[in-house]
C-alpha cells in the first residue's frame, strides 16, 4: 500500500508568503486567533486548514491527504484515546 504524501509545512508557509500573506494575517482575516493557522500545519484544524487551502487554491486532500478525503471531509484519526482522570 502506498503511503499518502502531504505537503511539508515549510512548503506551505513559503507558498503563503510567496502570495504576499503571512500565516498570522490569514488567521485574523478568517476570524481566528493569531497563531491558529500556523498551528494547523501540525495538527488538523478544519477551519484553519480550509483557510490555507482556499488561499493557495489547493484542495485540502492534496495538502493533507491523511487528514481529508477528496470531498474535503475530515478523515477520523485512529489515534484518538480516552483521557482518564488523574488521581
Amino acid at each position: 500500500m502506498m503511503r499518502k504524501r502531504r505537503y511539508h509545512k515549510e512548503d506551505i508557509k513559503a507558498a503563503v508568503r510567496k502570495k504576499g500573506e503571512t500565516l498570522e494575517a490569514l488567521s485574523l482575516r478568517h476570524g481566528l486567533q493569531e497563531k491558529t493557522v500556523a498551528g494547523s500545519l501540525r495538527v488538523p484544524m478544519p477551519r484553519a486548514n480550509r483557510a490555507i487551502a482556499d488561499f493557495l487554491g489547493i484542495p485540502l486532500h492534496q495538502l493533507w491527504p491523511a487528514w481529508y478525503d477528496q470531498n474535503g471531509n475530515r478523515i477520523p484519526s485512529g489515534n484518538l484515546r480516552k483521557r482518564t482522570p488523574k488521581r
